[in-house]
């Protein structure tokens, strides 16, 4: 009985130690959120030059960073049972495999940053599927 509940314990500790890790597109959004309010320069000092950059009349930036991978998926192998009873009676199981083909899957993220005329973050727009990040425990930071 104490094996059981230590065993279920170590289980749940396991799984939240894993979701505690997971990242999410909210984790994402608390990162760029982060940088709001901050100088560009800050930015570009932690992230390295932007991909892309464009300076506005006013003197506001857009800076955009974007980020792509490729990988392959393997095929997964199924098995089947089959049963029957043979002449004696006695029950038979037999088993046919098979294995859907791999592939290739992509996965990307664009951040886009906004400043204002003196340089300072005052927004951002992410698109993609890859825009992740591991959630901080208080959302304000």
């Amino acid at each position: 009985m104490i094996r059981t509940i230590v065993s279920r314990l170590c289980i749940l500790i396991a799984t939240l130690a894993f979701v505690a890790a997971c990242e999410t597109y909210e984790g994402y959004r608390q990162l760029m959120e982060s940088w709001v309010g901050t100088h560009a320069d800050d930015l570009v000092a932690s992230w390295g030059p932007p991909d892309g950059f464009y300076e506005n009349t006013d003197g506001s930036r857009v800076l955009k960073y974007s980020y792509a991978s490729s990988y392959y998926v393997p095929g997964t192998t199924y098995s089947n049972p089959s049963y029957s009873v043979n002449s004696v009676g006695a029950l038979t199981t037999t088993y046919s495999s098979y294995t859907t083909p791999g592939y290739m899957a992509s996965s990307s993220c664009t951040s886009t940053f906004f400043t204002d005329p003196s340089q300072y973050i005052v927004r951002w727009t992410s698109k993609g599927d890859d825009c992740v990040a591991e959630e901080t425990a208080d959302p304000d930071q």
